[in-house]
């Protein structure tokens, strides 16, 4: 997460969402609300508790790398108060939430939004990489679905592979830099 919405982040934002201001958002996870499965936590919160699902993006930074919006949904309890209630494999306790008043969730996955914070090759491969491992996971009728899908292994396997090759590029750069 952007520890601070600088100039670079506030742009990123604000290409993704005009008019949008991001705003941090605490992350308090309620016991039943499994990793990975926002849209159906919150919409299950507002069944019980009452207030509205917010659609928008988390913003994660990969510093000088990527900065990246993910399509992800909080609680709005109060008017203008919101909680991540999803809990996070990553132990983050705050995110950076964009809400996007455009959004609405259909049931399928949306890819994450990504700019590379460099002029780099690697980076750019990585984003495209990125790209096409959405569209494998999520093609045909796997779009739907939020549990197990079948995929091309020979499609996918030198995606991945290739994928943590990069990754370790651009760690092995950043050592270097």
């Amino acid at each position: 997460m952007p520890p601070k919405v600088d100039p670079h982040v506030g742009d990123f934002c604000a290409r993704v969402v005009s008019g949008s201001e991001p705003k941090y958002v605490s992350v308090i996870p309620r016991a039943h609300c499994p990793p990975n499965e926002c849209f159906e936590n919150v919409r299950l919160l507002v069944e019980r508790e009452g207030g509205r699902c917010v659609y928008g993006w988390s913003i994660w930074e990969w510093p000088n790398v990527m900065i990246e919006a993910e399509f992800h949904c909080v609680w709005e309890f109060e008017p203008g108060r919101m909680n991540d209630v999803t809990s996070r494999t990553d132990g983050e306790r705050t995110i950076l939430f964009l809400p996007d008043p455009n959004l609405t969730y259909e049931g399928f996955q949306v890819d994450n939004v990504r700019f590379a914070l460099r002029d780099d090759p690697l980076i750019k491969e990585f984003i495209g990489l990125a790209e096409k491992k959405h569209e494998i996971f999520n093609r045909g009728e796997n779009k739907f679905k939020n549990d197990e899908i079948k995929v091309d292994r020979y499609e996918l396997e030198p995606v991945l592979l290739r994928l943590a090759e990069v990754v370790k590029l651009i760690q092995k750069q950043k050592k270097r830099g």
